[in-house]
């Protein structure tokens, strides 16, 4: 009767080890995930922001298109610029990506109000569809990021994950289009 006594706290202080290196492991394989998964974002923000420069500059071949809209977006995309690179830095920190967020809504706009990429009398009408196509593309790459993003978060919320978390420092990772990282709902980058 000792016996059983004796080994009982070894066996589950045995499984709850052991229970705990897989929780661990699956909060790091999953961590990697979002990183890879971050990959196609910066590379589709990327070509997006040089085919956007070069839609910039055919407008501002147009005497017609005002220069303080064209100056203004071309600040809003060196801002997305800036914040792609802190959130290359560090894919999935809720702030980076929050900031990259709003830097890319604030392009958007600029986008919208400048007329760039939304009329039929585009000067280059073949960049205007790879435009369409990238931001197409990064929709979709968002979209994985943030599936990646949402289980890591899911995972990060689970008995001994949580307890794990924040011993070794895990943090909640943070979306694309959505204020709380759980909500459902998704938006693409480069419209708002």
């Amino acid at each position: 009767m000792d016996n059983t006594f004796s080994f009982l706290p070894w066996l589950v202080g045995a499984v709850l080890m052991f229970w705990s290196v897989g929780a661990y492991n699956r909060l790091v394989r999953l961590r990697n995930a979002i990183l890879r998964r971050f990959v196609p974002v910066d590379q589709h923000l990327e070509s997006c922001s040089s085919l956007l420069e070069q839609q910039v500059q055919a407008w501002a071949q147009r005497p017609e298109v005002p220069r303080r809209d064209l100056d203004t977006l071309q600040a809003a995309r060196a801002q997305a610029d800036a914040a792609r690179l802190a959130a290359k830095r560090q894919p999935g920190a809720a702030d980076a990506i929050r900031s990259l967020r709003v830097a890319l809504q604030i392009l958007a706009q600029s986008r919208e109000r400048a007329g760039v990429g939304a009329s039929a009398e585009a000067p280059n009408p073949r960049l205007l569809q790879e435009l369409t196509a990238c931001d197409h593309a990064l929709h979709y790459a968002q979209g994985q990021f943030n599936d990646a993003v949402r289980e890591y978060n899911r995972a990060l919320a689970q008995f001994p994950a949580a307890w794990l978390g924040a011993l070794f420092g895990f943090r909640s990772a943070g979306v694309f289009g959505e204020d709380e990282p759980d909500s459902p709902r998704r938006a693409g980058a480069m419209t708002p």
